[in-house]
């Protein structure tokens, strides 16, 4: 019977090579796994808040639809969150949590909406006089927030 030597890594020659994987070949497995986790991490956060903000961007046109539905009907618009809750129950509660539901009557056909997300971006519809109405958050380029507003009742804000 053949013996095995301490540095021979077959045993006959043309023989299989003994099971197993070098240090090398586990350390560049590990250092692949590494680079696919720090690109995937990001993009997934990304995509987190992004759907954050979605939820909150829905919770303001919800409240604007609201808003707008009533003003239809009695030439008015709502003043309180209560009002506006009692009109459309699927609005977040005043703050519950993250989400928080902001009413701020600026005169005679006119309000100011928001909606902060999880994420920490506040979104906001504001109906100014004439009727024109402005969208815009507060964290410009950033989850569901886009481009900074140069002009206008919003100007230094994002806009979506």
């Amino acid at each position: 019977m053949r013996q095995r030597t301490a540095t021979s890594r077959y045993s006959a020659p043309g023989a299989h090579p003994e099971g197993g994987f070098t240090l090398i070949e586990l350390l560049v497995v590990i250092l692949i796994i590494g680079i696919l986790a720090a690109v995937a991490i990001p993009a997934f956060l990304s995509q987190r808040r992004k759907a954050q903000d979605g939820q909150a961007k829905d919770a303001v046109k919800t409240a604007q639809t609201t808003l707008e539905s009533f003003h239809t009907e009695n030439e008015t618009y709502v003043t309180t969150i209560g009002a506006l809750k009692a009109i459309e129950p699927s609005l977040p509660p005043q703050g519950y949590g993250p989400m928080q539901l902001s009413l701020n009557d600026e005169g005679i056909d006119t309000y100011r909406l928001g909606v902060a997300s999880a994420s920490g971006t506040a979104f906001y519809v504001r109906k100014v006089a004439g009727g024109s109405v402005v969208r815009f958050c507060t964290v410009p380029n950033s989850g569901g927030c886009g481009a900074t507003l140069s002009s206008g009742p919003a100007a230094g804000n994002g806009r979506w």
